[in-house]
């Protein structure tokens, strides 16, 4: 992305709503951090993701 379309993006940009599932990961951390991070944080909000891909609800 050009920098000068940096403030626009910026603009653009709407807040979270309560009704949205969201992760967020502290991209300073080493990778292997940040992949325990996301797993974490996926798991914690989708619950049924610790399950075999087969048995997750909505897989016929």
């Amino acid at each position: 992305m050009k920098p000068e379309m940096l403030a626009s993006q910026l603009a653009a940009f709407e807040p979270i709503r309560p009704d949205e599932n969201v992760i967020t990961v502290d991209g300073r951390l080493l990778p292997a951090k940040i992949v325990d991070e996301l797993l974490s944080q996926a798991t914690w909000l989708f619950p049924d993701l610790e399950a075999d891909w087969w048995q997750r609800a909505g897989v016929s």
